[in-house]
């Protein structure tokens, strides 16, 4: 007997090779067989007549890890399918951590606009918290070097002593030793801007070490972007580190086209032996910090210090002088999505042309004035890459899909953020495979589910497969699609029909169930 069976579905397995018809049998976790099953031998049935039976969507690049312990079931992306999450990009995680460094998680979550106590100590009590909360979903944790970095040496805008290095590469070996799968770097952000690539080396040569993975959120991705992918591709070359470039992209209209080049890098490596893929989202906006607009120069010594040179006329004078120049910044087509205090929640959603208009200031005195009012924690929608480069990316053999996304709890209905927060894999599916045809239903499932399980050598999930973990996903290929928008961001997807986390049901008709089914997965 089996405990459900799925009949009827058309299974797409995550595999890339064509669909089939056949029932799924589910026992506890797991299924249990996958062929023809007589209803008699089920406890339960669910008819998936006419609809796609795929496994969990898998989030390559996901930021859920943030909110994990306060919002454990991420309702925005579990309802787009998603299953399992890699997160802990960009240089940013909540571990590792000590009495005496929480500090740094804190000033990270002040940042980020999330207002909660860091009241763990330890990288397994961190995980022990998440495990308590009642995960929703599976995740799967990398390390931040920006909190090594932050750890070691603080927002130090130099080079990192030999004693401070040797403090992050012994950090990082204890979580790799505890199963975290690998790092990541925000080389744009700080304090991971201040960092040289002999730091990243070393980095990649102790995960290396325990088959680790290193995503890289590039120093550069304009004017620079092949020469940061050329840094990326160096880590793998001297380290032998699977290396994932992150959200690849190249930003602002001068380097459009750029993407095709990098991918030419990148196959070169792979011709060399180098392991290395990318992620990207399907949406044209990026979304990042309102700092992160500014000169990197700001950041030295954290942001206590870059808000009070912001005060100064001099510096604002040099500011707008260096960006004036540059042209990179189209201040039109940068979108306020979130600030913490109320007095300034009614800028959220306008561009900071419109802020500058109606505070009757210049976009950079608006800007700098934004940024000392909300103490840094300004996010910010910005319009820098072109279509033709995001088909050009999902096209490639080896990128995978991801959100780059938070979570949203169901009770935030002012949500003014970026739509891949609730659309990234529906858009992906209704746009580049059912309307534009670019790839086939089972190339595009692998890219979401067998693809990503293979990079970050997840076991027994990402395929649809007996002995594997019961993710499944179930949607009408007909009708999913995202509802989110630019202008109505906080919209859930249409044409998911169940989702299930091993072997639970974690939503029906619509409705997330909150069942306390997911793990953390870490490296045996």
């Amino acid at each position: 007997m089996y405990e459900l069976v799925i009949k009827n579905g058309s299974i797409i397995d995550g595999s890339g090779t064509e669909s089939y018809q056949a029932d799924i049998g589910i026992n506890g976790e797991k299924i249990a067989k996958i062929g023809k099953i007589e209803e008699s031998e089920a406890i339960s049935c669910l008819d998936a007549k006419d609809l796609v039976v795929a496994p969990g969507f898998i989030d390559a690049h996901s930021h859920s890890d943030v909110d994990v312990v306060n919002m454990p079931f991420v309702p925005n992306k579990i309802r787009q399918g998603i299953t399992t999450e890699i997160a802990g990009h960009c240089g940013i995680s909540l571990f590792p951590v000590s009495k005496g460094s929480t500090g740094v998680i804190e000033t990270v979550l002040k940042i980020l606009n999330k207002n909660y106590p860091v009241d763990w100590f330890s990288t397994a009590d961190y995980f022990k918290k998440v495990e308590k909360a009642g995960l929703g979903f599976n995740y799967l944790p990398l390390v931040g070097h920006g909190i090594l970095r932050a750890n070691a040496a603080g927002f130090a805008a130099r080079k990192a002593t030999r004693k401070e290095l040797e403090i992050m590469k012994k950090l990082l070996e204890e979580c790799l030793k505890l199963g975290v799968k690998g790092f990541s770097t925000g080389l744009e952000y700080a304090p991971g801007c201040f960092s040289d690539p002999e730091e990243i080396i070393e980095l990649g040569k102790i995960t290396a070490l325990y088959n680790g993975v290193y995503t890289s959120h590039l120093r550069e991705q304009g004017d620079k972007l092949l020469e940061s992918v050329a840094e990326a591709l160096e880590v793998g070359k001297r380290t032998g580190v699977t290396v994932v470039i992150s959200h690849l992209k190249a930003s602002w209209k001068k380097n459009w086209g750029k993407v095709s080049q990098a991918l030419e890098l990148m196959d070169e490596a792979r011709n060399q032996g180098i392991k290395v893929y990318c992620d990207f989202y399907p949406y044209t906006y990026a979304a990042s910090t309102l700092t992160h607009e500014l000169p990197h120069w700001l950041n030295e010594g954290g942001m206590e210090k870059y808000l009070e040179r912001l005060k100064s006329k001099e510096i604002r004078s040099r500011v707008t002088a260096e960006m004036e120049k540059s042209g990179e910044v189209n201040w039109e087509k940068v979108i306020i999505s979130e600030v913490k205090t109320s007095g300034n929640k009614s800028l959220e959603g306008r561009s900071i042309v419109e802020i500058a208009a109606i505070l009757k200031k210049s976009p950079y005195d608006a800007v700098f004035d934004l940024l000392i009012e909300e103490e840094g924690a300004v996010q910010v929608l910005s319009e820098i890459m072109c279509e033709e480069d995001v088909q050009t990316v999902a096209l490639y053999r080896y990128s995978v899909l991801c959100s780059d996304a938070f979570t949203v709890s169901d009770n935030f209905i002012d949500f003014k953020g970026h739509p891949r927060y609730f659309g990234a894999f529906p858009r992906f599916l209704k746009k580049h495979v059912r309307e534009k045809k670019l790839l086939t239903w089972p190339e595009a499932v692998h890219k979401i589910s067998g693809a990503v399980a293979q990079i970050y050598g997840i076991k027994n999930r990402g395929l649809i497969k007996e002995g594997y973990y019961a993710d499944l996903t179930i949607f009408d290929r007909d009708l999913i699609g995202d509802e989110a928008s630019y202008k109505r961001p906080r919209a859930y997807p249409t044409g998911i029909k169940c989702v299930f986390v091993n072997g639970k049901m974690q939503v029906a008709d619509n409705r997330l169930l909150h069942v306390p089914a997911g793990k953390i997965l870490l490296s045996e």
